[in-house]
């Protein structure tokens, strides 16, 4: 999935708020419908500037609001309890970080076509991309999975990008002053 903050749609994001909030029992200092409020006011005009411009967003949750990873988190819980249920087949196992999901898939190439097809039907805007593994590895977040006799092992996984480079304690400490 790319770029999961902006497919959020803000109004579907507060819904969700709005329906996990009791069942959380936080105790707020003000009522529910008033705080979705506050929070909706605070996700919905998204001005931000690239060079000399100034741009509003009109769609979805900003990248840099610190709220946005909250209510996408919310939201794509809420897409796998109440939405993928629906569907009539299942993959094995289903693990998420953010947008970033690890699955296995055994029922062959038609029925993960059938799968898949319907899964990016259950939201408008939420479309989920496949990386399938290359000679029984397969990178996920930091971790390269590699299948040696059907068993997952575990390493660390750099992209080629990695220039291996860090920057040193001194120019951290110092940017800090």
């Amino acid at each position: 999935m790319d770029s999961l903050f902006t497919k959020v749609p803000v109004d579907d994001a507060i819904f969700v708020l709005q329906k996990y909030l009791p069942i959380l029992k936080l105790e707020l200092p003000l009522p529910i419908n008033k705080f979705t409020e506050l929070v909706k006011l605070c996700v919905c005009d998204n001005v931000f500037s690239v060079g000399d411009e100034f741009y509003h967003q009109k769609f979805g949750l900003s990248m840099g609001n610190p709220l946005s990873p909250i209510l996408c988190n919310l939201f794509m819980e809420y897409f796998e309890r109440e939405l993928r249920p629906k569907l009539c087949i299942q993959p094995i196992f289903w693990y998420r970080y953010v947008d970033d999901i690890f699955s296995a898939w055994p029922m062959g190439n038609s029925n993960f076509e059938l799968f898949f097809s319907q899964l990016n039907k259950l939201h408008d805007t939420i479309k989920f991309k496949v990386e399938w593994e290359s000679d029984n590895v397969l990178p996920f977040l930091d971790v390269k999975v590699t299948k040696v006799n059907n068993k997952p092992v575990f390493s660390v996984y750099r992209k080629p990008t990695n220039s291996e480079s860090y920057i040193h304690y001194f120019f951290v400490s110092w940017a800090r002053c």
